[in-house]
């Protein structure tokens, strides 16, 4: 049996690369993106290598387009094994500064997409047969390290990637019994488009103005010195659907390991943590000159 996959926000980055990934594990990937039109060189990858993928257009924060898509899948496939909710981007700005439509885009987008997103796979998945690991499904939410910890000046986006690792928790005991196996991505900076397509909020004669144009300039060298790449993610998500023992949450890069690490040690001590965490921010950056 053939498995199936639908995954969010593949016109670049981790979402092409796990496309291609799982298309090349012989996984049926259907590779949504909100414009097709740069799915030109996945389409082209996947002719060249004839791999079993196809583009389909995907916004997630259209409900139509959602039960469109799903509609299409099963009259083309009959069943979805696999979804991955990766699309997402970020706002930067000052709390105070960013205005409620643009946190309500934010919250569209990476949260109740994947909540909508969810609520159609469940039960076509519960209703499947399951594979020789007893399992009827895979959902993988790629979140962030941000989605544990916090940080200024991302309020929208890291407020979504907690409620979306709260949700992932909170359902994945919902669902285990059904067979149905939920992991939580967490990536540290990977290398890709996210930075080019964060929007961010520097407004003149702002009291933040000054250090938002620090914070602007600091993630332009932390995404260039990066060493983690898109693939690294995909491959993870692969291991996740492969392994029916794997762990709800799943960091990637050792920037994540490391600062996930020292959020647990630090959990009952959160200023010793954000002590450390400016300090070895300070030292990376100091790298950086």
């Amino acid at each position: 049996m053939q498995k199936v996959a639908l995954i969010t926000g593949c016109s670049s980055g981790i979402g092409k690369s796990t496309a291609l990934v799982l298309a090349r594990d012989g996984i049926y990937t259907f590779a949504s993106m909100r414009d097709t039109s740069k799915g030109g060189q996945l389409s082209e990858i996947a002719k060249k290598e004839n791999i079993p993928l196809e583009i389909i257009k995907l916004d997630v924060t259209d409900s139509q387009e959602i039960d469109n898509v799903f509609e299409e899948i099963l009259e083309k496939k009959g069943r979805l094994d696999i979804l991955v909710n990766n699309a997402g981007f970020m706002i930067m700005g000052s709390f105070e500064e960013v205005d409620r439509e643009r946190f309500d885009l934010q919250w569209k987008t990476d949260f109740l997409g994947p909540v909508t997103l969810m609520k159609k796979a469940i039960p076509i998945m519960r209703n499947q047969e399951p594979d020789k690991n007893n399992i009827r499904g895979n959902i993988i939410n790629v979140s962030s390290i941000a989605g544990k910890i916090p940080f200024a000046y991302a309020s929208a986006y890291i407020a979504s990637k907690f409620a979306l690792e709260g949700l992932s928790e909170t359902i994945s005991d919902e669902v285990a019994e059904k067979g149905i196996q939920i992991n939580i991505i967490e990536p540290g900076v990977v290398k890709s488009k996210f930075l080019e397509n964060t929007k961010t909020i520097i407004k003149e004669n702002s009291p933040y103005s000054e250090i938002m144009t620090q914070w602007e300039n600091m993630s332009k060298k932390l995404f260039e010195a990066t060493q983690n790449l898109p693939n690294d993610v995909a491959e993870a998500i692969l291991q996740c659907i492969k392994d029916s023992e794997s762990k709800l949450r799943i960091p990637v890069g050792e920037d994540a390991k490391l600062f996930l690490e020292m959020h647990v040690q630090f959990v009952d001590e959160p200023q010793k943590f954000k002590d450390w965490f400016a300090k070895e921010m300070q030292k990376i950056f100091k790298a950086l000159e």
